[in-house]
């Protein structure tokens, strides 16, 4: 099994290539970071209109990601 070590963004943890699982610091189960995952474009080679909608899905989604990461959802 390989294992990838990430820090970036304050964000620790492990990241399992075989499994595509992102455990973080604690050992809870979570998204790996977008660096760390593999590519879901790369089987799209040939369609490059969904290629980049995809991409651009996927961008807007670690903008929120990141943002929710920076600022946690307050409870009551």
């Amino acid at each position: 099994m390989f294992t990838n070590t990430w820090n970036q963004w304050g964000v620790g943890g492990e990241y399992h290539e075989d499994s595509t699982q992102w455990l973080d610091e604690r050992g809870v189960a979570a998204v790996a970071p977008a660096a760390v995952r593999p590519s879901a474009t790369e089987k799209l080679k040939d369609h490059r209109p969904a290629v980049a909608i995809l991409r651009r899905a996927i961008d807007a989604r670690e903008r929120v990601s990141m943002f929710e990461q920076k600022n946690p959802p307050t409870v009551g």
